[in-house]
């Protein structure tokens, strides 16, 4: 967390943590603010998979008009009523999203006063087990957004977002199979994960680096991987990241064979590639999660050439994982040795 001129600025844990709050025992009303391509988006359907079932509605403020939100009028027994859009939850439990706020009209501002702080708008009444999310770009940098009425933004909880920190990024990243080179040159280039737009001209983003790993993914040709790269990082970033994989990179072994894992840690050790080292440990807790197998011995003989911080890391990631604990605790119940490192690991 950051304090900057009276704005209290969150990373991506202590965001989910705070939303988590906020949805789950309270029926107030979040807005989350923060660059573009930082993952809010992703963060909304990350809390509607753990905390709604996976049930969410995402609306975009910016693209509507009022009659959009609030419905066409009509005539019911002999009064105006509204017929409500057909993305209006009337029962069940969910999610609503709403992104960019600040970039809606001002009429259709005026029809979210009521529905946020009373959860209705004329004959709609907001269901009692949904719960709302808005999301948009503060007015930092280039972003034509617009001031909320301090009226409505008073009916929000608002929380300022920065993005991830380079170990939340990569956390998420092996999660969704971004491209091991990317996540292996970004532990060493961290300034930039994200970059704010200084032109108008393609810039780093945790949205782009994702684009980036698709393209890295569906070509090896270097003068299409740099020109795709080009427009979706910017040139300097993919000069960097293309000389980087060329001069740098080693491809990772593959994490469901550990016979000769070792000798090539060893090779990494002695050339500094550290980053290999961490990144190859991250491959094999996601093959042990995706249900991947190796004998308790195989596993721990690997485990003690490791030196002892890697050791303490790969344990440590085996633990934190509730698809992996078991298989760690298993491993250590069966060599009091390794148990007895890592001991005195910790306790240093």
């Amino acid at each position: 967390m950051s304090q900057d001129s009276g704005i209290l600025k969150v990373t991506t844990l202590p965001l989910i943590k705070t939303l988590t709050v906020i949805l789950t025992r309270t029926d107030l009303v979040p807005l989350v603010l923060g660059p573009a391509g930082v993952g809010k988006s992703s963060i909304g359907r990350q809390l509607a998979e753990s905390l709604f079932n996976n049930v969410m509605i995402d609306i975009r403020l910016g693209q509507m008009q009022e009659e959009d939100l609030i419905g066409i009028p009509h005539i019911k027994e002999g009064r105006t009523s509204y017929a409500l859009p057909f993305f209006w939850p009337t029962e069940g439990s969910g999610l609503l999203f709403f992104d960019e706020p600040n970039r809606a009209t001002k009429g259709m501002l005026q029809c979210l006063f009521q529905l946020v702080l009373d959860k209705q708008y004329f004959n709609y009444v907001f269901p009692k087990e949904w719960r709302m999310l808005f999301a948009g770009n503060w007015g930092e940098a280039n972003y034509f957004v617009q001031e909320l009425d301090p009226a409505l933004r008073n009916r929000f909880v608002t929380i300022y977002y920065t993005g991830p920190t380079y170990d939340e990024w990569k956390q998420w990243a092996l999660a969704n199979g971004i491209a091991h080179e990317i996540i292996s040159f970004l532990s060493i280039h961290r300034n930039l994960l994200l970059t704010e737009a200084a032109d108008d001209k393609p810039y780093p983003t945790c949205r782009s680096w994702e684009q980036a790993s698709h393209i890295l993914k569906a070509t090896d040709d270097k003068e299409t991987r740099k020109i795709a790269l080009s427009g979706v990082i910017g040139l300097e970033a993919a000069i960097m990241l293309l000389n980087y994989i060329d001069k740098q990179y080693e491809a990772l072994p593959d994490p469901s064979d550990l016979k000769y894992a070792g000798n090539i840690i060893d090779r990494w050790r002695r050339k500094g590639k550290n980053d290999r080292i961490a990144a190859f440990l991250d491959t094999i807790i996601d093959y042990v999660a995706e249900g991947g197998t190796y004998s308790i011995e195989e596993f721990n003989r690997f485990a003690g050439r490791l030196p002892r911080d890697f050791m303490f890391s790969l344990f440590k990631g085996l633990h934190e994982n509730e698809k992996t604990c078991d298989f760690a605790a298993g491993c250590l119940s069966e060599d009091d040795s390794l148990l007895n490192i890592l001991s005195n690991r910790k306790a240093a």
